[in-house]
C-alpha cells in the first residue's frame, strides 16, 4: 500500500458508489434489465445495432462514442431523441448540468443510451462551497448521485466487455485549478480525501482493478495539466489576463501511472473549459479542443461546446441570433428549429482513435434527425455517419 494512503471507511466506500464485482458481472448484470436494443426508462441502457453484434457474434468494426459536453440546463426530450438517433455504442456525458439541479439530473439518468456520467463543479454548486440555498448539507449532491447510480463513475470504473474498454472516472465536482483548500472539507467529508495526492491513488486503483485486456477510457469533469498553458489550449485558463494551465494535476498523474503500469488509454474525454473563449483572451475567440500525444497515444477530448442547443428563426444569419456558437462567415438558418450539439468519437476495432467531430442535429417534419452542421476535430480515416438506420 502506498506510504500515505488511507483506507476509506464503509461510510465514504457508500458514497462512492464503489462497484466491487467484476466489470463483466456488472455489465451482464445490466444488460439481464432490459432486453437488447430497446429502450427502458424503467430498467437497463439501451444498446445500439454495432453493441450487440460484437456481443452476440463478436463482430469488430468502429465504435461510436457520442459526447455530451456541459449541459448547463439545455436538455429536453429532443435533445434524447437526437442521442438516441445516432445509435451510440457509448455515451459519455461531462457533467454541469445544472446548479445542484435534481429534476434535470433525473432526466439524464433515464436516458435509455447506455451511457457513463461524471458531475462537474456546478452540480454541487451549493454542497462544494457552503453557499446559498442547502449551505452545510450534501443533500443535492447525494440525490444526484443516487438518480446516476453505478453509471456515475467519479472516483469509480465502469467496464463494457463488448467494447474491449472500461470507463475511469476522475474526480468528480472538478473546478479545476490548483487550490485544493477551496473544496478540502467537502472531498474530505463526501469522498475521505485530504489532498490531489489522494485523488490520483484512488483513481489508479479504480483503473487498475479494470480487467487487464481492456483498454481505459478516462472521463472527467475538468482535464488533466500538461496540455499547454496558452488561454486556447485544451485546459488553458481564458479567464484572466495572466493565462496558464487549469487543468487538473491529479488526473495527470493517473493517466502517467496507468501509462507506466502498462495499461493502454486511448482516450481521455472531458469538458468545463467551454470552446468559446472569454473576452480576456481576446483575439482569441475559440479554443482548441482535441489534442493526440504523438508518444502516449493518448487522445485528448474536450467536448463542452456551450451552449449546446441553439435556436435561430427562418432566414436569421448565425451571428445574428442569441446563440453564435460554432459558426464563422454567417451561414444562413433555413428553419426555426432546436439544433442540439454532439461531440462523436469513433474507435477502430483495436481501441484507437480513428475521427472526431462536433456535429449540430436538428429535427426534421418527419421526426427523423439531420445534420445541420458538421466540423471536423480529427480525422484518421472518416467513416460515415448514418442517422435513423
Amino acid at each position: 500500500m502506498p506510504q500515505g494512503f488511507r483506507l476509506l471507511s464503509p461510510q465514504y466506500r457508500s458514497r462512492l458508489r464503489i462497484r466491487w464485482l467484476p466489470g463483466a458481472i456488472r455489465t451482464a448484470s445490466r444488460l439481464a434489465r432490459a432486453p437488447h436494443g430497446t429502450p427502458s426508462r424503467s430498467g437497463g441502457p439501451r444498446h445500439g445495432k454495432a453493441s450487440v453484434c460484437r456481443a452476440f457474434f463478436g463482430m469488430g468494426g468502429p465504435k461510436l462514442i457520442a459526447c455530451v459536453g456541459d449541459v448547463h440546463g439545455l436538455w429536453n426530450q429532443e435533445s434524447e431523441e437526437a442521442l438516441c438517433s445516432l445509435q451510440p455504442d457509448l455515451a459519455l456525458f461531462v457533467g454541469d448540468f445544472g446548479e445542484e439541479d435534481v429534476a434535470l439530473c433525473s432526466q439524464i439518468a433515464r436516458v435509455p443510451e447506455r451511457k457513463a456520467v461524471i458531475l462537474g463543479n456546478h452540480d454541487g454548486w451549493y454542497s462544494t462551497t457552503q453557499r446559498g440555498k442547502g449551505a452545510g448539507s450534501f443533500r443535492g449532491v447525494e440525490e444526484q448521485l443516487e438518480l446516476l447510480g453505478e453509471e456515475h463513475v467519479g472516483l469509480s470504473a465502469n467496464g463494457f466487455p463488448d467494447l474491449g474498454l472500461s470507463v475511469v472516472g476522475c474526480r468528480p465536482f472538478s473546478a479545476g485549478g490548483a487550490n485544493w483548500k477551496r473544496f478540502a472539507r467537502f472531498y474530505n467529508q463526501m469522498y475521505g480525501l485530504r489532498n490531489f495526492g489522494d485523488s490520483t491513488m484512488q483513481i489508479v486503483a479504480n483503473a487498475t482493478s479494470e480487467p487487464a485486456h481492456h483498454d481505459l477510457v478516462f472521463l472527467a469533469h475538468n482535464g488533466p495539466t500538461g496540455l499547454g498553458a496558452s488561454a486556447d489550449s485544451p485546459c488553458g485558463l481564458d479567464f484572466r489576463p495572466e493565462e496558464g494551465d487549469f487543468g487538473d494535476s491529479d488526473m495527470e498523474e493517473a493517466i502517467a501511472s496507468c501509462l507506466q503500469k502498462g495499461r493502454r488509454i486511448p482516450l481521455a474525454v472531458f469538458g468545463h473549459m467551454h470552446q468559446k473563449l472569454h473576452r480576456c483572451a481576446f483575439p482569441r475567440t475559440e479554443r482548441r479542443m482535441f489534442h493526440l500525444d504523438e508518444k502516449t497515444g493518448v487522445a485528448y477530448l474536450n467536448c463542452a461546446v456551450v451552449p449546446r442547443i441553439r435556436r435561430k428563426g427562418p432566414g436569421e444569419d448565425w451571428e445574428g441570433g442569441e446563440v453564435s456558437e460554432g459558426r464563422e462567415g454567417g451561414s444562413v438558418c433555413v428553419g426555426g428549429r432546436d439544433q442540439h450539439n454532439f461531440v462523436l468519437c469513433w474507435l477502430s476495432e483495436e481501441n484507437r482513435v480513428e475521427r472526431v467531430c462536433s456535429v449540430w442535429l436538428e429535427k426534421q417534419e418527419d421526426g427523423s434527425f439531420a445534420r445541420a452542421e458538421e466540423t471536423e476535430w480529427y480525422s484518421q480515416q472518416a467513416p460515415t455517419l448514418t442517422l435513423n438506420e
